[in-house]
């Protein structure tokens, strides 16, 4: 296989590091944001442990899902670059029930779902493989080339478009 088509192809799909960017990114936005609204509320009465924490469970878990429905992306994805599509359709951001089980899975795997980006096709993790979502770089989720593989895993014959 020729060289510069193989880092073509590997190419356009993040690695563990960019993917952990964009990951502390979210973290740290979530973190003032929680921060931002308990000081606001401050302002007018004192917040109590428990409502920090109800602000904690309303954001954490919507956050993520609903970004990668609407958008494709979070924060945290747009400033890395990143944004994530449904496998079966490359030019969908996931529906709400990809979304919610990929950030389930995230969520509850941590940093270990990504164990399996580095050896997997597509550098997919395992909260991508268990939603149906792919990661890409931005400005790759409609690519052309990516057809190729879809017809590469149909067996049908690959014909060099360009």
């Amino acid at each position: 296989m020729d060289k510069s088509i193989h880092e073509s192809e590997t190419d356009r799909y993040p690695s563990v590091f960019e993917r952990f960017k964009a990951a502390l990114i979210d973290g740290a936005l979530i973190v003032a944001f929680i921060l931002l609204i308990a000081g606001v509320l401050q302002l007018f009465a004192p917040v109590a442990g428990h409502i920090r924490m109800i602000l904690f469970l309303l954001v954490v878990p919507l956050y993520e899902p609903l970004q990668l429905w609407w958008f494709g992306k979070t924060v945290g994805h747009r400033v890395t670059g990143l944004c994530v599509v449904r496998t079966g359709d490359l030019s969908r951001t996931p529906n709400i029930a990809q979304a919610v089980i990929r950030a389930l899975v995230r969520v509850t795997l941590g940093i270990f779902s990504l164990a399996t980006v580095p050896f997997s096709y597509r550098q997919r993790s395992i909260h991508d493989m268990f939603s149906g979502t792919l990661t890409l770089y931005q400005g790759l989720a409609y690519h052309p080339s990516l057809e190729i593989d879809k017809r590469r895993r149909a067996n049908r014959p690959v014909y060099d478009e360009e």
